[in-house]
C-alpha cells in the first residue's frame, strides 16, 4: 500500500481537482443560505409592519418552501460529497476494494468480536468497505453503537463509535484471543467478567510495553501459536502507537477483529469552512492505511 508521500501527490493531482469543484457548490449553498437569511429579515419586517393575515400567509408559503428546498441541497451535498472522496482514494489503493454509502456490518458480527458485553439497542452505520487483503478478505465500516444508561430516564451512553474491521482467516481455528486496551479496563467490566466466566485466562505478552497497554485474554480451546505469531504482538503495538487511538483486536473461530474509536464522523463535509484541505482526507487515509497494513503485516507471517 502506497505511503504519505505518494498520497500526497495522489491528492494534489487527482483529490484536490475534485475537492475545488466540491468547492463551488458549497460556496453556490453559502450564497443561497445568506440570500434566505436577508429574505427572511425583510419578510419580517414587511410583515410586522402589514399585519394582514392574507399577506402573512402569502409571504410564509414561499419561505417555508425555499426553506425546504435549500435544506435538501445541504444534505444532497452531505451525500455526495464523501462517496466520490472515498471512491477516489480507494481506487488509489492498491488492494481491490468496493465501497457502499449507506452498508454496514450487521450487529451479530459486531457482538462476536468479543469486545463489548452489551444488547446494543442502538446500532447504526455505514460507509461499508470490502475487498481482500493478500490472502484474507475482509469488511469494515463506521459504527455508532450504544446503550441505554442506568443513570438518567431515556438517556443512551456510546459502547462504540469508530472503525470496524473483519476479516476471514485463511486457516480456520479454534478458541479465541482477545486483546483490549488497558486503559479502558474500567467501562469493560462486563466484557472482562463474560471472557472470565467463558474460562478464559490472561495470556502473558512477552513483547516489551505491550501489557501496559493491552490486557489479553485466550479461552482455553485456543493454540496461541497457530492463531498468532508472536512477532504480531509487536506490530500489534506499533500500530496502536502509530494511531494514538483505542484500539481493540480479537481472533475468534477463523476471523480477524479490529476496533478502532473514533469519536468524531470522519471526512464529513463542512458546510461553512472549506473542504479543500489535505488535513480532511489525510485522516481518514492514515486509518485505512494503518489497519491495511497491520493485516498486511499478519498475512506475511501467517
Amino acid at each position: 500500500m502506497q505511503n504519505l508521500h505518494e498520497f500526497r501527490l495522489f491528492y494534489n493531482r487527482t483529490l484536490h481537482p475534485e475537492l475545488r469543484k466540491q468547492e463551488r457548490t458549497r460556496k453556490q449553498l453559502i450564497f443561497f443560505f445568506i440570500m434566505s437569511i436577508s429574505i427572511l429579515i425583510l419578510s419580517g419586517l414587511v410583515v410586522y409592519r402589514v399585519q394582514m393575515p392574507v399577506i402573512i400567509l402569502l409571504t410564509w408559503i414561499p419561505i417555508v418552501a425555499w426553506s425546504s428546498f435549500l435544506g435538501w441541497q445541504i444534505q444532497r451535498f452531505r451525500a455526495d460529497f464523501k462517496p466520490k472522496i472515498v471512491q477516489l482514494i480507494l481506487d488509489f489503493i492498491v488492494h481491490p476494494m468496493t465501497y457502499s454509502h449507506k452498508a454496514f456490518l450487521p450487529k451479530t458480527r459486531f457482538l462476536q468480536s468479543r469486545f463489548f458485553t452489551t444488547k446494543a439497542p442502538y446500532y447504526k452505520g455505514e460507509d461499508h468497505i470490502a475487498g481482500k487483503i493478500g490472502r484474507l478478505h475482509f469488511e469494515m465500516c463506521e459504527l455508532d453503537v450504544r446503550e441505554d444508561s442506568k443513570v438518567g430516564s431515556g438517556s443512551m451512553i456510546p459502547v462504540f463509535r469508530g472503525i470496524f474491521f473483519i476479516a476471514k482467516t485463511k486457516n480456520a481455528f479454534n478458541g479465541e484471543i482477545v486483546i483490549l486496551p488497558k486503559s479502558e479496563r474500567p467501562y469493560l467490566s462486563r466484557t472482562i467478567k463474560d471472557l472470565l466466566r467463558r474460562g478464559d485466562r490472561v495470556l502473558p505478552v512477552k513483547h516489551e510495553g505491550f501489557e501496559d497497554k493491552f490486557l489479553t485474554y485466550v479461552s482455553t480451546d485456543a493454540n496461541v501459536e497457530l492463531i498468532i505469531h508472536e512477532a504480531f504482538f509487536g506490530v500489534l503495538f506499533d500500530f496502536a502507537k502509530r494511531l494514538d487511538k483505542k484500539v481493540y483486536m480479537s481472533f475468534v473461530e477463523g476471523y480477524i477483529y479490529i476496533a478502532v474509536w473514533e469519536p468524531k464522523d470522519i471526512l464529513e463535509p463542512r458546510i461553512f469552512d472549506s473542504n479543500a484541505s489535505f488535513k480532511l482526507v489525510k485522516e481518514f487515509y492514515n486509518d485505512l492505511y494503518n489497519i491495511v497494513s497491520v493485516v498486511e503485516d499478519f498475512d506475511r507471517l501467517h
